[in-house]
C-alpha cells in the first residue's frame, strides 16, 4: 500500500501547490527580508518528530521563544522521522505522514512569523541516498512539499551535524558543482525557495566580521560566486547568518532545555541593547503634553512629540519611522514595527491615529518581542476604508479573532481617538466614543491562552499612518 500512498501524496501536492508560491522570506540588496529587514535569531528544534502541531500546543511551544525575540527555528529533515530517515534510498519520502508533518510544520512557522531553516542532507553514512539521481529526486520533491505560503530556507548540506563528507559518498555536498546542481533542481520545483549552504563549505571572505553559521544566496550566480571564494566581500545577493545568532544542539554541553532558556534571555538582552540613532523632529511638537489632571491620575506619556525615546525597532536604524508635526509618522519603504521599551500587563492606553486611504496598520498590545503579534498577543486593526458589515479585519477588530460591534473609524485622513483597556483577561476598545469591543479573552476560543503581558506596538504594514497623544496608565494586575 505504501507506494500507492506516496504516489497519491505527491500527486495531490503537485496539483495543489503552484510552482511559484509565496515565500515570506526574500533577499534584497544583500539583506534578508520578512518582508521587513530581518536579523535572524534562531535555535535548533529538539525532537521535531514529536512536536505537536495542534494549534494551542504549537503556540505554547513557540511562545517562550518569540517573547524573548527568537524568530527562527532549525532542524535536519531526517529528524522529523522517528527512525531518522526522511527519504528512501531512492530519494522519495519514506512515510507520507512524516512528509505531511513537514508541510504542516513549515506552514506553522510562517503562520507565527518564524523562519524555518531546514538542513536537507546529512553527511553521515546512515543518511546517504543511493545515487546522484536520488539526491536530485529528494531535493525537487521536498521543495514541492512546501505549502503555498511559507518562510523557509533550504540548506544544501549538513548544517546541524558535526561530520565531514567522506569522499566515497555517492553525492558529497561539500563539492561546489554538486551544491550548484541541487540548487538548480530545487529552483525547478519551486523558484522562490531561498537556498543556503553551511559556512564550512565556503572559504570565508577576509572582510567578513562575524563567523557565519550559513550563507543564503538569492540566485545561482550569487551562489557560484560565493563558492568560488573570490574577493574580500560577500558577492551581491548573498547574506551571511552569524553563528552567534543561532543555537545548535551540537554546541551545547549539558541539558539542551537549560541551554534554550539561557539562549532566550541572551537573545532578549542582546536585541534590546541595540540603540537606534536619534530622530530629528520636524514641525510643531505641541499637543502631546499631559494635563495636570492626567499626571495626578497616573498617566505616563509614550510620545513627547519630539523624539522616539520610548520606542525601538530592535534595529540600528528607524527605517520608515519619523516624527513630523507632533506625530509619529510611518512613511516610505517597509520597515520593522515599533515596540515600546517596556512590557505592560493591565493598563488603559489612549492614542490618536490617522491613516491614508485604503491603508492598513494596527496597534499591537501584549505583544512578544518578535514573532506574529496577532497570534501571541493582540492587534487592534486600523484600516483606511470602511467595512460593512464589520468582520475580524475591520477597524477596531482584534485582528483575525474578534469583529468589532461596528466600524467606528472616521474617513481616511481624519484623526481618530482610541482607548484600549486591558484588565486581566477583559479587553475593551473604544473608538471615537463608541465601545466596539468588550469581551473576556479567556472565554473566547479565538483569544484564549494569549499573552497577558507584552509590548505596545505600532505596526508597519507599508501604509502611511500617523500616531500621536499616546499615553498609558498602568493598572493593578487582575
Amino acid at each position: 500500500m505504501r507506494p500507492f500512498h506516496l504516489t497519491l501524496l505527491a500527486s495531490v501536492l503537485l496539483l495543489a501547490i503552484p510552482a511559484n508560491a509565496d515565500n515570506w522570506l526574500k533577499i534584497r540588496n544583500g539583506k534578508l527580508l520578512c518582508p521587513w529587514p530581518m536579523d535572524l535569531w534562531g535555535l535548533e528544534l529538539e525532537e521535531p518528530s514529536s512536536l505537536s502541531l495542534e494549534p494551542a500546543a504549537l503556540r505554547a511551544r513557540f511562545e517562550p521563544w518569540v517573547v524573548h525575540g527568537i524568530n527562527g527555528i532549525g532542524f535536519s529533515i531526517n529528524d522529523l522521522s522517528p527512525d531518522g530517515r526522511f527519504f528512501t534510498p531512492e530519494g522519495r519520502p519514506a512515510d507520507p505522514k512524516v512528509a505531511e508533518h513537514f508541510s504542516r510544520l513549515t506552514q506553522a512557522s510562517r503562520d507565527h512569523f518564524l523562519a524555518a531553516v531546514v538542513s536537507l542532507f546529512p553527511a553521515n553514512r546512515e543518511g546517504w541516498l543511493a545515487s546522484p539521481e536520488a539526491y536530485r529526486t529528494a531535493a525537487e520533491g521536498t521543495a514541492r512539499l512546501l505549502p503555498k505560503y511559507y518562510s523557509t530556507i533550504f540548506i544544501i548540506g549538513d548544517l546541524f551535524g558535526a561530520g565531514a563528507w567522506p569522499p566515497d559518498c555517492p553525492f558529497p555536498l561539500n563539492k561546489p558543482e554538486n551544491i550548484v546542481e541541487v540548487y538548480q533542481v530545487i529552483k525547478r520545483g519551486r523558484s522562490d525557495v531561498l537556498i543556503g549552504v553551511p559556512a564550512t563549505v565556503v572559504q570565508r571572505p577576509a572582510g567578513l566580521d562575524a563567523k557565519p553559521l550559513f550563507y543564503v544566496a538569492e540566485s545561482v550566480d550569487s551562489l557560484k560566486a560565493l563558492l568560488a571564494g573570490e574577493g574580500a566581500k560577500l558577492p551581491a545577493g548573498v547574506v551571511a547568518v552569524p553563528a552567534k545568532q543561532f543555537l545548535c544542539r551540537r554546541d551545547v554541553q549539558g541539558p539542551y532545555s537549560e541551554a534554550v532558556r539561557a539562549w532566550q534571555d541572551h537573545v532578549e538582552r542582546t536585541r534590546r541593547a541595540i540603540q537606534p540613532p536619534p530622530v530629528k523632529a520636524q514641525g510643531d511638537p505641541a499637543g502631546n503634553e499631559l494635563t495636570e489632571q492626567e499626571k495626578a491620575e497616573g498617566w505616563v506619556s509614550l510620545f513627547d512629540g519630539r523624539s522616539l525615546e520610548h520606542w525601538t525597532p530592535l534595529r540600528s536604524d528607524w527605517a520608515s519611522w519619523s516624527v513630523v508635526d507632533g506625530a509619529i509618522q510611518r512613511k516610505g519603504p517597509c520597515g520593522e514595527w515599533l515596540r515600546s521599551k517596556r512590557r505592560y500587563g493591565s493598563f488603559i492606553l489612549r492614542f490618536e491615529y490617522k491613516i491614508s486611504e485604503k491603508g492598513n496598520s494596527g496597534l499591537l498590545f501584549r505583544s512578544p518581542l518578535d514573532g506574529r503579534s496577532s497570534r501571541f498577543g493582540m492587534e487592534m486593526q486600523i484600516l483606511g476604508l470602511r467595512k460593512d458589515p464589520p468582520d475580524a479585519d475591520t477597524t477596531g477588530a482584534i485582528y483575525a479573532a474578534v469583529a468589532p460591534r461596528e466600524d467606528a473609524g472616521r474617513p481616511a485622513g481624519e484623526w481618530n481617538e482610541v482607548e484600549i483597556a486591558c484588565r486581566g483577561s477583559r479587553i475593551q476598545v473604544t473608538i471615537n466614543g463608541k465601545r466596539v469591543q468588550d469581551f473576556d479573552a479567556e472565554q473566547n476560543p479565538a483569544t484564549r491562552g494569549r499573552l497577558r503581558e507584552g509590548f505596545i506596538g505600532l505596526q508597519d504594514h507599508a501604509s502611511d499612518v500617523w500616531f500621536r497623544r499616546i499615553r498609558i496608565k498602568e493598572l493593578p494586575d487582575q
